[in-house]
C-alpha cells in the first residue's frame, strides 16, 4: 500500500476506503447529513465497504481555495483505477461522493424501462452524434443529437432542442468530438415510440460535481 504526496487528501481517501460500515463513510463526504439516506439506499445490499487498495496519489491538491476541487487516484487489484474528487470547504477537504461514484438516483436501464416523463438528473458520458431516428427522425433542424452512456455502459441517444438556453454550453463542452462527463436532465416524450431515444431537457454541468438541488431539503432519492 503506497500513499502519494499531499498527505491530507490521500489520508482522507484511505480512511474512507477503510470503513467497514458503509454509513461511516459519511464523515468524509460533502453534506454528510443530507447524503446519509442516499448512502443507506445505495449500499443497502452491501455488508462491508472496506475496499483494499494498492496505491493512492493526489493530483492538484496543493494550495486550494474554498470551493476548489482536486482528485486522488486510487489503484486497486489488477490495475483497476478509480478517482475520488475532493472539494475544499470551510471544514477542510471533503469527498464529493456523487461525483466520485457517478451516482444517479436510478440507472439508465431502469429509466428506459419506465420511460419516465418527468425530468431526472443523470451523470453520463456524452459525445456528439448525427443519429436521428424514431421520435426524432426528422428533428435535425430543431435538435442536436448526443450519444449518452452511464458508468455501467448502458446507452441511449439524447436530443436537446437547439433553442434550449443551455444548449450552447453543452455544444461547447462536446465540440472536440470526444466523450465528456456531464450532468443532464432527461425525460421521455409523452408519446414515446422507442426507449432508445430520449429528450435532453437541459444541460446542468460539465463534470459530475454535486449540484445544489441534490442536497436541497426534500431532495432525497428518486424511487
Amino acid at each position: 500500500m503506497a500513499l502519494g504526496c499531499s498527505s491530507e487528501p490521500t489520508r482522507i481517501v484511505k480512511d474512507y476506503l477503510s470503513q467497514e460500515n458503509c454509513l461511516d463513510r459519511t464523515k468524509f463526504i460533502l453534506d454528510p447529513e443530507a447524503i446519509r439516506p442516499v448512502l443507506a439506499e445505495h449500499y443497502k445490499d452491501q455488508k462491508d465497504c472496506v475496499k483494499p487498495f494498492e496505491s493512492l496519489k493526489a493530483e492538484g491538491c496543493d494550495k486550494l481555495a474554498d470551493g476548489d476541487y482536486c482528485s486522488v487516484e486510487a489503484v486497486f487489484e489488477k490495475n483497476d483505477t478509480d478517482y475520488y474528487h475532493l472539494k475544499k470547504t470551510a471544514d477542510g477537504l471533503r469527498i464529493d461522493w456523487r461525483s466520485s461514484v457517478g451516482y444517479n438516483p436510478v440507472s439508465l436501464a431502469a429509466f428506459q424501462a419506465q420511460r419516465a416523463k418527468k425530468p431526472r438528473l443523470f451523470r453520463v458520458w456524452a459525445k456528439l452524434t448525427s443519429y436521428y431516428n424514431f421520435d426524432y427522425g426528422d428533428a435535425e433542424k430543431t435538435h442536436q443529437s448526443v450519444d449518452l452512456r452511464d458508468k455501467n455502459r448502458a446507452a441511449l441517444t439524447g436530443y436537446i432542442r437547439r433553442t434550449t438556453p443551455t444548449t450552447p454550453a453543452l455544444l461547447e463542452v462536446l465540440k472536440d468530438g470526444d466523450w465528456h462527463p456531464v450532468i443532464v436532465e432527461l425525460r421521455y416524450l409523452p408519446d414515446s415510440r422507442d426507449a432508445s431515444v430520449v429528450e435532453i431537457e437541459r444541460f446542468l454541468a460539465e463534470r459530475w460535481r454535486q449540484q445544489p438541488e441534490e442536497v436541497a431539503p426534500g431532495a432525497g432519492t428518486v424511487k
